[in-house]
């Protein structure tokens, strides 16, 4: 007679171990949906913004209008620098104020034939058809007349 009570004691543990473990089972599926659904959502809203972006009409920040113009100016400005820093292209960076300067003179202001900014020990000449000159200035030399003394010329 004992046994057959602690076989239902039994019985019954194991029944509670049993939906415990079914219970667990089914709050574990449970957070994985809401986890799943969450990262769903978090996609979804990623393809949304995505194509969003993608529906933009202009991409550029200036005028469709200028576009070309942009180009011209940012191949050009390309070229003076790549060929100003030909020789230690790592340190463009130092000459890239000077460059913009004159460039940006040459853009705004119509030139004189040949007219001379002495910056940071480089000379830069601007001519009138947006060709630049550069010569290295000597501690020795006067910056007066080094306009005449041209080292490397650069097509703009």
């Amino acid at each position: 007679m004992e046994k057959e009570p602690q076989l239902k004691r039994e019985e019954r543990q194991k029944q509670r171990e049993s939906q415990l473990k079914r219970e667990e089972r089914q709050t574990q599926r449970e957070s994985q949906l809401k986890r799943e659904e969450r990262q769903t959502q978090r996609e979804s809203q990623l393809k949304r913004e995505e194509t969003e972006f993608q529906l933009v009409r202009q991409g550029a920040p200036y005028p469709l209008t200028c576009h070309s113009l942009m180009e011209r100016f940012d191949a050009s400005l390309k070229t003076c620098l790549h060929r100003l820093c030909c020789e230690q292209l790592r340190q463009w960076h130092w000459n890239i104020n000077p460059l913009l300067f004159a460039y940006r003179l040459g853009e705004n202001i119509p030139c004189q034939p040949s007219e001379v900014l002495n910056h940071e020990g480089h000379l830069l000449a601007m001519i009138h058809d947006q060709t630049m000159a550069l010569a290295v200035a000597d501690d020795d030399e006067e910056g007066e007349d080094c306009g005449s003394e041209v080292l490397t010329e650069l097509d703009g």
